[in-house]
């Protein structure tokens, strides 16, 4: 888990940067910008905000198995070496930002790069670089008072409650390539941030493992338990997932199949749609792994807690570790009105 709260953004620059075909929008500086109190508050806010939520890790790395080779890891690793580099470093990123900008969708923008102190990465304080690309700008109105009356100008500048693009990078496990979080929420070209400009992966650990396998029993329910079987044997399949993650210390695959899948029917069909998955994923076999427990309990969050009706009458249910779905549930048809229903049981109204 990352904690921003107690960080400080302690330098910042910027560059212009944009197509490739358009060399008339690259521009490089040569000064950080003077931080104030109140401009180091409301940028460390605006940057920050993509990653408060969206904490999947992710690191450098080179087909070559030679990190060094990787571009922005060497101009990373350079400036956590020598601080003093940040400015001529920072310019080489956006040189190779530009250099790889060759989609034409790509828009011109500006290259911020950033260096934070004091970020709690898993209970440590570590520093850490930002790179953000900032590609959309909103109209904005200015009011001007003069004595007797308001004059209205537009203006264009960013808006604080959006970004584009942006990395944060920790230093911390330097020779595995760092640990770093990615935001994208412009995706004209999926791969030109995350592939062609930074050269990431995801970071393979623990938390990786358990929300991949969440994501893949989830899928797995509503793909095949729903479409062959129906609703509430999905919801009892993602209810014994959520149980079985909570209550365990390790993830087995045979023991989840026994425990969780059940059904003759789906267990093998599970294993070869598991298998499935992990290749579209570009994952490595991993069936046995520690459960991370705070993973975990995001992700059941994430699970597909709704049967849905005709008629716009939705049925929702919280996993909460014990058998709800037969606790509380009880389908049946009504032969008279030719029609399915769900009888729910409670104890009392909230």
């Amino acid at each position: 888990m990352v904690v921003f709260t107690e960080s400080t953004l302690q330098n910042c620059i910027i560059h212009t940067v944009g197509n490739q075909s358009d060399e008339n929008n690259f521009l490089l500086t040569n000064k950080t910008i003077p931080l104030s109190d109140e401009l180091e508050e409301t940028l460390h806010r605006f940057l920050i905000k993509p990653f408060k939520t969206n904490q999947s890790f992710y690191k450098f790395h080179h087909h070559s198995q030679d990190l060094a080779r990787n571009d922005v890891y060497f101009f990373v690793k350079s400036i956590f070496e020598n601080p003093y580099e940040f400015t001529s470093q920072s310019k080489k990123i956006a040189e190779y930002l530009q250099e790889k900008s060759q989609h034409p969708a790509i828009k011109n923008g500006e290259c911020c790069i950033t260096f934070f102190e004091n970020i709690i990465i898993e209970g440590e304080p570590v520093n850490a670089i930002g790179i953000f690309k900032f590609e959309r700008k909103d109209t904005f109105l200015k009011l001007i008072n003069q004595t007797d009356q308001y004059n209205i100008k537009p203006e264009e500048g960013l808006n604080i409650d959006k970004s584009d693009k942006g990395c944060i990078i920790f230093e911390t496990e330097k020779d595995s390539g760092y640990r770093l979080l990615l935001s994208d929420q412009n995706n004209y070209d999926a791969k030109y941030w995350p592939e062609q400009f930074l050269n990431v992966k995801p970071d393979t650990n623990e938390s990786y493992f358990t929300g991949k396998t969440f994501e893949a029993v989830n899928s797995f329910a509503n793909e095949m338990v729903e479409h062959n079987d129906s609703a509430p044997a999905r919801m009892e399949m993602l209810d014994r997932t959520a149980k079985y993650f909570d209550q365990k210390e390790s993830f087995d695959m045979d023991d989840f199949v026994e425990e969780v899948i059940q059904t003759d029917e789906y267990k093998e069909k599970f294993k070869d749609y598991k298998k499935e998955y992990d290749i579209q994923n570009e994952l490595p076999e991993r069936p046995q792994f520690t459960i991370d427990k705070d993973t975990s309990k995001k992700s059941v969050n994430k699970l597909n807690n709704t049967i849905k009706l005709d008629g716009q009458i939705q049925i929702k249910l919280n996993f909460n570790n014990e058998n709800q779905v037969n606790h509380y549930l009880e389908k049946g048809f009504d032969e008279k009105k030719q029609m399915s229903f769900y009888k729910v049981y409670f104890r009392e109204e909230s």
